[in-house]
């Protein structure tokens, strides 16, 4: 960060509300990039889930076209 110890405790000396602010911004915006990653996760997981059960439709539509013409 560019500080050493004796400068941040003499700024939070002076302003603590602006620096407690600063930290709980910080923290905010890791939560929300951290739920932003987790969906994007979830999003991709179910686009795959999505893509194999329409392999498996297609498979079963097959087969069953084909078990109805041998008849």
């Amino acid at each position: 960060m560019g500080l050493d110890s004796k400068t941040l405790i003499e700024i939070f000396k002076f302003t603590p509300a602006i620096i407690s602010l600063l930290i709980v911004i910080y923290l905010l915006y890791k939560i929300i990039i951290k739920k932003d990653e987790t969906i994007n996760k979830l999003v991709n997981g179910t686009q795959a889930d999505i893509e194999r059960q329409s392999k498996m439709l297609a498979l079963l539509e097959i087969l069953v076209n084909r078990a109805n013409e041998s008849k």
